[in-house]
């Protein structure tokens, strides 16, 4: 995760509009946190896809990125997420990592998500 870009509530409460583009993916994901949904729109008609997963503190966006022909693969991944990869300057201790997640001897961890297509 080098230079994945990762954005911090403040700046995505300022995000309304992000025009998908090969080149925005040409770092790695795009990695926001405390949002509760996306929507993605079509610019040729009205469909779009939306995904909600509230109380997660993470969304990864990505695609495959082809550097030799800047382009990316014909998918686009919207993957809420409760921990990240290590950070470029992590120090190796895991109790220590950004996102990390505990659970208690016998404890059970349960969440969901929502997709809807229109």
């Amino acid at each position: 995760m080098k230079d994945a870009l990762i954005h911090e509530k403040g700046a995505a409460e300022n995000l309304h509009q992000l025009p998908l583009s090969a080149d925005l993916f040409a770092n790695d994901a795009l990695i926001f946190s405390d949002i509760d949904g996306i929507t993605i729109k079509s610019t040729v008609n009205e469909n779009q896809i939306n995904v909600q997963f509230n109380d997660f503190p993470y969304v990864g966006i990505w695609s495959k990125y082809d550097a030799e022909n800047h382009t990316i693969a014909p998918f686009l991944c919207i993957e809420p997420w409760f921990g990240i990869a290590d950070t470029h300057d992590h120090n190796g201790n895991f109790k220590e990592k950004l996102g990390i997640n505990r659970l208690s001897k016998d404890g059970v961890f349960q969440t969901e998500f929502s997709v809807s297509f229109s």
